[in-house]
């Protein structure tokens, strides 16, 4: 409906010659259709010399219509006052130097898409253009997947610049191109000169600073944060410390971490603001401390928020160049830019971080070429199974690889016909390197991993060939996952609310368990500490975390602090991107990768 009242709208305005109609209809169909059209910047003086129709005195360019800038969209021209603008249509749709209806019938469905900002760049004729946007951050890594860690203004000999941060890797964004630079991502460890271990992977925020710590920038992690000099470019001297040790007057809560940190902009300047879940803290700079009244809730005080934003956040950043006086807040693949004069959300949004990203990745990854299973036992995969079907995950890509989900039984060589669904599963360490183990109710079977096969004899029971297990475990399990990091050589058995060491190299249960899940996995919820689906260890730039999953929910454990993440439990669907059907909804088991597999 939309589309025809648009239509009969501007077809009345060309039949009457309403221009001044015409123009705003070509103008809205910018934002609500972004059709394509390239924008012109001109000045006043050549506007008003510019004819009605017919030729235009601009080089390589054969037909025109003036005008206005109030014509266009709001918010899209915040930065370009007192200029005026021409559109035409792409010179393959209109050629002629006269308008007419039919013309315009067609540009409205073949017209590309275009982007429009302020940002010109010099054409070959020496007429000013606007370059073709391929995306809101425009040249978005492919490898560099969504939702972000932490979003940072630069300052300094940064000034201009924005740094995202994902897992140990970061990208810098340039605001006067708008793109990203050449040569990103990196990794955070051979640019930030200074950050401990700790902090060169999954930050929390970031933020710089301003008043009387203006040249300064902060990183959060956990109840921890350091201070960079953006001079010196490094950490000053005496960091990490605990944020409850310097930032005054900070809730309980937010001692403990925050998702996401900005300062603040125009008639907001000195000011700083700090999200955790669905409140937030405003910090004055001058003063070094909370302003009183906080925390609030989101709700009370961001105007125009949608309603999962106002739940929590991931990241958040102040505007710079062309889009100085504005704010950015991101959560999953999309974000929305709030206008800190107006105190409210920019119309038009949220949109999409990247369009051309699908599911947190680039479509080049997305459509890259399939591989069978079995040519896939190489690093970097997972593999999550529900009934009798299952999925490969490529860590590299953080997506499920295309061409699935398969038939459990048609793709794994020597698969036992009993085991059409399985509960859990688990990849050998130690003198078992390079097997993987399936179990179903009281059986168990043992994959190759270098043949590609199930080794001959199997199944077998669980009971009698995995010693020390309890009576209740050698009737079937939950979970299974391989520790890393400190716990490296073990393996752990899960079932109902209990769960079980074993040491591969000894090949028995580790004398003590059974024990509660409560009592040996500091951080998990309750509802996970009765019991869980499955579990795995991560690979690639996940390296060094656990992924435990109950229904449709995950939580994420680091083996090196033995504790779990911070923000878990998350739902399993918009963070595991590109798991089709229901396996969002809950999967039976999950198989880490290794060099093996």
């Amino acid at each position: 409906m939309s589309w025809l009242l648009y239509l009969l709208s501007t077809l009345r305005a060309a039949i009457t010659d309403d221009y001044a109609r015409l123009a705003s209809r070509m103008a809205l169909a910018v934002n609500l259709y972004r059709m394509g059209v390239n924008t012109h910047r001109v000045s006043m003086k050549s506007f008003n010399a510019l004819p009605e129709r017919g030729a235009s005195p601009l080089p390589g360019l054969t037909w025109r219509h003036k005008m206005r800038i109030a014509a266009l969209p709001p918010g899209e021209v915040d930065n370009c006052s007192d200029s005026f603008y021409y559109l035409r249509m792409r010179k393959r749709i209109i050629w002629k130097k006269h308008f007419n209806i039919a013309v315009l019938i067609i540009s409205v469905f073949l017209i590309e898409p275009l982007y429009v900002t302020c940002q010109w760049f010099e054409g070959k004729t020496g007429t000013v253009y606007k370059k073709q946007d391929m995306g809101n951050w425009r040249d978005w890594p492919g490898n560099f997947s969504l939702p972000i860690d932490a979003a940072l203004l630069g300052d300094g000999p940064a000034q201009g610049k924005a740094f995202f941060f994902k897992g140990d890797r970061f990208i810098r964004f340039d605001w006067q191109t708008n793109r990203v630079e050449p040569g990103y991502p990196k990794l955070i460890r051979s640019y930030w000169q200074g950050f401990p271990p700790e902090f060169s992977r999954d930050i929390d925020a970031a933020l710089s600073a301003d008043g009387p710590y203006k040249g300064k920038a902060y990183f959060f992690k956990g109840d921890q944060y350091i201070r960079y000099d953006w001079a010196a470019q490094r950490v000053d001297n005496g960091y990490p410390k605990s944020i409850s040790v310097t930032w005054k007057r900070w809730p309980l809560d937010f001692n403990e971490g925050i998702d996401a940190a900005l300062s603040g902009g125009d008639r907001f300047r000195g000011k700083a603001y700090f999200f955790k879940g669905n409140r937030y803290i405003r910090y004055d700079w001058e003063n070094d401390k909370v302003d009183k009244g906080y925390p609030r809730n989101i709700t009370e005080s961001w105007q125009g928020w949608p309603a999962d934003f106002y739940e929590q956040i991931d990241a958040a950043l102040p505007g710079d160049g062309p889009f100085k006086g504005k704010a950015f807040f991101f959560k999953e693949n999309r974000y929305i830019r709030y206008d800190w004069e107006q105190d409210r959300v920019d119309p038009g949004f949220p949109q999409e971080i990247n369009p051309i990203m699908v599911g947190g990745v680039s479509r080049y990854v997305k459509q890259r070429q399939d591989e069978s299973v079995e040519s896939g036992f190489s690093g970097g995969k997972a593999f999550f199974f529900r009934g009798d079907q299952y999925v490969r995950y490529d860590w590299g890509a953080d997506n499920a690889d295309t061409g699935y989900p398969r038939m459990t039984e048609d793709s794994w060589q020597g698969w036992p016909a009993g085991f059409a669904s399985i509960d859990a599963a688990v990849v050998g360490e130690g003198p078992f390197k390079g097997k993987a183990y399936f179990f179903k109710e009281g059986q168990y079977f043992r994959f190759d991993l270098a043949q590609k096969r199930v080794e001959p004899g199997y199944p077998k029971m669980i009971a009698g060939r995995w010693d020390g297990w309890p009576v209740d475990f050698n009737r079937g399990i939950d979970a299974a996952v391989s520790g890393a990091g400190p716990f490296k050589g073990k393996a752990y058995f899960f079932k109902g609310d209990r769960y079980i060491r074993y040491d591969w190299e000894t090949d028995r249960t580790d004398p003590g368990y059974p024990k509660n899940i409560g009592d040996g996995w500091p951080g998990w919820p309750a509802a996970f500490s009765e019991g869980i689906d499955a579990a795995m260890s991560g690979s690639g730039s996940f390296a060094g975390k656990a992924y435990f999953f109950r229904d449709n929910q995950y939580i994420r454990y680091d083996w090196e602090k033995d504790k779990t993440d911070r923000g878990y439990p998350k739902r399993i669907e918009g963070n595991w991107y590109g798991l089709p059907g229901r396996f969002p909804e809950g999967i039976d088991a999950a198989l880490e990768g290794n060099e093996a597999i």
